[in-house]
């Protein structure tokens, strides 16, 4: 597994100094290009994107070299979208994300590349390939409950100057080097949101219990019924409510309260299968009738379910 981790590194890498050269010389051969169609405003833009130099990303799976505008585009889905405006909310946004415990490797892996360039780590400096997975587990082991989203922030905070902390790697993108960026950035972090109201925790509500869902299956019954003679009282028909009817008929079966005859599931069957052409759809609709039939039998004879599901 080390062994592959490490041979992993080393072809992205590789891969990735080699690109950095070939995006340049695409982007000179766009700027002349244009320069010849007579298009002034065309060569200034590919001019300036030559000069900012194109960079790439690398494709995880086929090792494909894909070339994109900039490092805004090298993996969006690491780069914290704002919820509001503020670097707190940004930052609280990136720390709301699965941290690097619980993310796959890769996503660490591509935040550290885009770190790596824009500090401006030249591929004849970049780690070895003992360095690489090094650095890998130090990461986990003492960052492990930052997120790549925290590591994007960091980087790019310290490279405008933002963190109480010099950002020059001076070639060696260390372990001490990741560590004292990710240290300035927490603390940075610390204060930016000390003062920010944080979101209620979502309350989960536990999961009903069986004997919970058969008293609560019996109220549904006994409430029907109610409602039925209520509007067989006042001279109106009962009107039912779509939808859910399916669901409450399968309680009625799973505590062995009630189960429709044979007799009327073949009546009912015949009845509604011309209105359905979907096979899911007609056996719900079906379990919905067998339940009205039920609630309109006890309510024909005046009865309800006690609380064992017993008719009374």
């Amino acid at each position: 597994m080390k062994l592959c981790l490490v041979t992993y590194c080393h072809h992205t890498f590789k891969h990735l100094e080699l690109n950095l050269k070939i995006s340049n010389h695409i982007g000179q051969k766009k700027t002349q290009k244009a320069k010849k169609d007579g298009n002034p405003k065309n060569s200034l833009i590919l001019a300036g994107e030559s000069a900012h130099g194109w960079q790439t990303k690398i494709n995880s799976t086929t090792m494909e070299i894909q070339p994109v505008k900039n490092l805004e585009q090298v993996r969006q889905d690491l780069k914290p979208s704002e919820i509001g405006k503020g670097t707190a909310n940004l930052i609280i946004k990136a720390q709301s994300t699965g941290n690097i415990r619980t993310r796959p490797e890769n996503d660490l892996k591509q935040v550290l590349r885009m770190a790596m360039l824009m500090v401006g780590l030249r591929g004849a400096n970049m780690p070895t390939d003992e360095e690489k997975f090094v650095l890998l587990a130090f990461i986990k082991s003492n960052y492990g409950n930052q997120t790549p989203e925290e590591i994007a922030i960091a980087f790019e905070y310290a490279v405008a100057g933002k963190l109480n902390t010099d950002c020059k790697c001076y070639e060696n993108f260390s372990c001490e080097y990741f560590g004292r960026i990710m240290n300035a950035y927490i603390e940075y972090a610390r204060q930016e949101t000390k003062n920010v109201k944080k979101p209620e925790p979502e309350i989960v509500k536990p999961v009903p219990t069986d004997d919970e869902l058969k008293l609560l299956a019996i109220a549904n019954v006994n409430s029907y019924v109610k409602r039925i003679k209520l509007s067989e009282k006042n001279g109106q028909k009962f009107e039912w409510t779509a939808g859910g009817l399916a669901h409450l008929y399968d309680f009625l079966v799973k505590f062995e309260i009630w189960q429709c005859p044979e007799s009327d599931r073949v009546e009912i069957s015949k009845r509604l299968r011309p209105k359905y052409n979907d096979f899911e759809l007609w056996k719900s609709g079906c379990k919905a009738e067998a339940y009205k039939l039920f609630c309109h039998q006890l309510a024909d004879m005046d009865m309800t379910l006690d609380e064992n599901g017993q008719i009374n």
